[in-house]
């Protein structure tokens, strides 16, 4: 995914989509249809486009193209994103719930 200029994920629904965040965290930008599923984990990170929305996707296209601000910015956003579901914080997540579930 690292070689790509852009990287989408189109789809009708997903589930835990671990190809979205890989996308995220791969360093290019990510564009994923605005389903149920990839909503919750794309949304401030990547760029959402309504699903079969063909020309709404060809203007992200030719922005992340043409414009070198809104790129960075959403590389940046991805990967601050894709770090929120990095191994060590879900570790911790879960160490946290198990230790409180209890209380």
């Amino acid at each position: 995914m690292k070689s790509v200029d852009i990287v989408v994920l189109s789809s009708f629904y997903e589930g835990l989509s671990l190809s979205s965040i890989e996308g995220m965290a791969s360093g290019s930008p990510f564009v994923a249809s605005d389903v149920p599923g990839l909503r919750d984990i794309v949304e401030g990170g990547g760029v959402l486009f309504k699903s079969k929305d063909y020309i709404n996707l060809a203007m992200i296209f030719h922005k992340l193209l043409e414009d070198r601000f809104f790129i960075n910015e959403t590389i940046n956003n991805c990967l601050m994103k894709a770090e929120s579901y990095s191994l060590d914080l879900c570790i911790d997540n879960y160490k946290y719930l198990y230790l409180n579930i209890s209380k």
